[in-house]
């Protein structure tokens, strides 16, 4: 697909990352990731076993978080490493693929965890947050573009593989399950095409840049029905009335 082929920009390993942060301060706090090989066309072809830790952080991890991902201090305590060993080994779990490979993350803020963390933690590698913010790949962004909920807005991982009816493995706001179902996501976007079409339809005919009588063809015609001359000719009086 040339959509997947322009997205990964010709290398040859996609690395499917997740992170979770500190409430207040955005530390990294677990990291979970899974490299995938990729055929020519930018489909997967195989994926690792994964890579997973829990992070020591310098500032409390807050209730908010502590909720959401099941992470207290006491994990931190007695299974988290220090956030200068995590980037070292994680950037050992790659050596093999770090000149050939992008990172794939689900919105933004797992950058902004590694830029607070580097923050905090200044003996890190400055290398390993330079070659990540240079070769990220937003794919909350890139699937949004074709695929939004009812209102028109972006939807949430969990949301995007409800619309492809696959079901969410493992725990929810666990960084290495998030990172899997993640890659699960890409491989369904060229898989089930015809899922990514159907909302693609709607996406458009409620696009707010488009001028109205366009919205108004795209809805008809996303319905399986036709528009003739005249009453595009109507569409478009109907501007002006």
């Amino acid at each position: 697909m040339k959509l997947l082929e322009r997205l990964v920009k010709g290398k040859k390993y996609l690395v499917f990352i997740d992170l979770e942060g500190t409430q207040m301060t955005s530390e990294m706090i677990e990291i979970g990731a899974y490299v995938a090989t990729l055929n020519r066309d930018g489909t997967i072809k195989k994926v690792d076993n994964g890579f997973s830790s829990y992070v020591k952080a310098t500032t409390p991890i807050g209730k908010f978080v502590r909720d959401l991902t099941g992470i207290d201090e006491k994990t931190l305590r007695t299974k988290g490493i220090p956030f200068v060993e995590a980037m070292s080994q994680f950037r050992k779990y790659l050596s093999k693929y770090w000149g050939e490979c992008n990172f794939i993350t689900f919105g933004n803020n797992d950058l902004r965890i590694i830029s607070q963390s580097y923050l905090h933690s200044p003996g890190a590698d400055p290398e390993i947050e330079a070659t990540i913010n240079k070769r990220y790949i937003d794919y909350a962004s890139f699937i949004s573009q074709f695929m939004k909920d009812e209102k028109g807005n972006p939807m949430s991982l969990s949301h995007y593989l409800d619309a492809f009816k696959i079901d969410f493995q493992g725990k929810k706001h666990n960084a290495s399950a998030d990172a899997y179902n993640l890659m699960l996501l890409y491989k369904a976007f060229y898989e089930k095409i015809d899922i990514v079409a159907e909302y693609y339809k709607k996406a458009i005919s409620r696009h707010p840049a488009l001028p109205q009588p366009l919205k108004k063809v795209a809805s008809i015609l996303s319905e399986g029905k036709g528009v003739s001359p005249e009453e595009w000719e109507e569409l478009i009086r109907g501007t002006f009335e």
